[in-house]
């Protein structure tokens, strides 16, 4: 499946990820943990890849327009410093999958670092990342397809 957000994903083959956010509404001043929202990722020559869901509730997009965050709209929830995003930093991305789901819909990402990875899923109505581990929502009838460079 070649696709313009697959382009963009592969283009981050080679690069040194040097940081991470999400973005969030915060109610009430808390994160909302269940839903991961929009990931930013920023790479060390200063681009960035953000994944995100798309509204048709099944597919992920890919794309290179930055996060844009206010008090109004999202909130940057840092995820870099985080235990679980520490060992990620500083690691090259060797590279890339699709989450593909009967047979054509793109239900997620999966980046490889080494030998580290991290899963962007659409589980539903929520964005869900995994790292160092397979999505949990969907299995049945879904396979990893790798975008080549």
């Amino acid at each position: 499946m070649n696709s313009a957000e697959a382009t963009i994903l592969s283009a981050s083959i080679g690069k040194v990820l040097v940081g991470a956010c999400r973005a969030d509404y915060l109610i009430d001043g808390v994160p909302n943990d269940e839903d991961a929202g929009p990931l930013q990722l920023e790479f060390a020559d200063g681009s960035k890849t953000v994944l995100s869901l798309v509204p048709d509730g099944e597919n992920v997009t890919a794309e290179t327009t930055a996060l844009q965050f206010s008090p109004e709209t999202w909130f940057r929830i840092e995820l870099s410093s985080e235990d679980s995003w520490a060992h990620l930093i500083n690691q090259t991305v060797t590279g890339c999958d699709e989450w593909i789901w009967d047979r054509e819909i793109r239900t997620g990402w999966r980046i490889w670092f080494d030998d580290q990875s991290l899963c962007y899923i659409n589980a539903g109505d929520y964005a869900k990342i995994e790292i160092n581990s397979q999505p949990r929502w969907p299995t049945s009838g879904c396979e990893w397809r790798v975008i080549e460079n």
